[in-house]
Formats: structure tokens, sequence, C-alpha cells
């Protein structure tokens, strides 16, 4: 199956996108394409316009700062995974993007446009939750910025409204004294993630000082668990590394819930997201004990 009847439309500034995006009817913006055009081709999508943001010189950057990196709206997923600067303040981005599709999919396909599908499967979005951080978007009353705790509110991304432009992304850089970890499960090298967690842990003096796990491949837009988060709060970092089920014994089985799918069952993926979750927590303890040596 192919696409229905479209029109393309190149736009060179942010401006000129907003101005299109309000003007046309039925428009969507394209920029890497590796999540519309296969929506597209199985017409589950059929935007009538596309708005093509590839010409806006100001859309390709990666900027690091003291506070976070930004990342504009069609710098491909590849060019942030190769970044040196990214790597040196904010390995997970990059360790979560060599799990996205297959290296010809990250040559194209963007960060932002990751985040703004929002996928439930989707890697990117997940470390954005667990790192924290905000969208840039720009639309007819100018420029603001979405916290991410509002772009995935109640399972749906849809607070950028069909007249704003996605600008960019800015992930928060880590606290002093916190560690890491990506842990994902599929079926195949590249394939679609049947679960997988992001957890950041901050240790002060000891013990954990603050610590945020996103789940994602879970068939849902449940990508936070609060309730390790604060039964994990103030814990001895030494005990909670030296045993996994120092872990699992905080983790109640109502705290991680799933759907079944073709991909995999409720069950099983409860059971591997438990091990995820307790390795990807003293994972983090090890490298915040790392980095504070």
């Amino acid at each position: 199956m192919k696409a229905s009847r479209f029109s393309i439309r190149m736009c060179n500034s942010v401006s000129e996108a907003t101005d299109m995006l309000t003007q046309l009817n039925d428009a969507k913006v394209l920029a890497g394409g590796q999540s519309l055009i296969p929506l597209m081709n199985q017409r589950l999508a059929k935007p009538a316009n596309l708005v093509d943001v590839n010409n806006i010189a100001e859309l390709r950057r990666i900027d690091v700062s003291e506070t976070g990196v930004t990342i504009g709206a069609s710098t491909r997923q590849s060019a942030v995974e190769k970044s040196a600067e990214v790597q040196a303040v904010l390995p997970v981005v990059p360790a979560a993007l060599s799990h996205v599709g297959h290296p010809q999919v990250r040559n194209r396909g963007t960060v932002v446009g990751s985040i703004c599908q929002g996928d439930a499967a989707a890697e990117i979005p997940a470390v954005l939750a667990a790192v924290g951080g905000t969208i840039t978007v720009a639309g007819p009353s100018g420029r603001r910025e979405i916290e991410v705790a509002d772009l995935y509110a109640d399972g749906a991304s849809r607070p950028i409204k069909p007249d704003e432009l996605a600008t960019a992304v800015t992930f928060n850089r880590l606290k002093p004294g916190s560690g890491w970890s990506f842990q994902e499960v599929t079926r195949r090298k590249y394939g679609v993630a049947i679960v997988g967690v992001v957890t950041v842990v901050t240790v002060t003096e000891g013990a954990i000082s603050d610590v945020r796990i996103a789940v994602h491949g879970a068939g849902t837009m449940n990508r936070r668990v609060p309730e390790l988060e604060k039964a994990l709060m103030g814990a001895d970092a030494a005990e909670i590394n030296s045993s996994q089920e120092a872990v699992l014994e905080l983790l109640s089985p109502s705290a991680l819930t799933f759907e079944s799918d073709f991909h995999a069952s409720a069950g099983y993926r409860q059971v591997a997201a438990r091990q995820l979750v307790a390795k990807g927590v003293r994972t983090s303890v090890r490298r915040a004990a790392a980095a504070a040596a």
C-alpha cells in the first residue's frame, strides 16, 4: 500500500513553516519522516499537505550548555549519537540512540520527531522522561516551552497544537553525583522494544537523594515508576548496589503494569521489566559512585 495523494511545501524559516501550518488544511510537519511516512504508506495517516522543514538552518544544531543539551528539530539521530560533546556530558542519550532502528533509520530520523510522535516503544521519549527537559515550540503566538511532564500527560503527546512547530528539545544535564543506565529487551537487534528501562540515580553522602525511572515498550505511555522512585529515596547506596533483591523487594508487582500484544505478553513484560529495573538502578548507583570518585 502507498500513501494517499498529498502535497509537499518547502519552507526556509520557522515563521514561514508556522504560517503554512496555520494556513493549510490538514498539514503535518516533515523532518526525518521515519515515523510519519510509514503511517502514511499504511494509510493510517492521510495528511493533505506536508510542511518540509529540512531547509531551515536554525533547526540543524546541537548545543551543549551548563544546564542541558539542546537538539534542533531537523538534527539527525545519527549526528547526536556520534556527537563527542553529547557523549561527554549526557552519555545516556547516545546509548539509547544506538538502539533506535537500523543505522539507515538513524541517518534520516530526528530526535525531536521521535519525541513528538511519542510512540510507547520509542527509546528517546523515555530518556527525556528520565533526565527531564523541555520541548520548544513556535506558533502564531510566538515561542513557548513544554515540560516533559506535560508532553506525555494522560498517555498522549498532544500539547503541541496543529499550527505549532516543535523547533528543539532540551535534555537536562545530570546532577553532580549521578549515574545512569539504559536497559532494553528486543526479539532481535534493532527490533521494536519489548520493554526497556532508563534510570538516573543521584547519590549524596552514601544515600540515594534523587531517582528517576522511565519505562518504554510497555504498550502504554506509562513512562515513570513513582512508587519505586519514592521507595528508593534515602536508601543506602551500598546496600542497593550489593544485591538485586534489595531493589526487587521495594518494587511491588502493581508498580509495573503492561498490555499484551503480538510482540510479548503482559506477564513476560512484567517479569522482564522487574529485572531490568533492578539492574538499571544498581548500574546507575555504580556509575554515580564512579562519577564522585
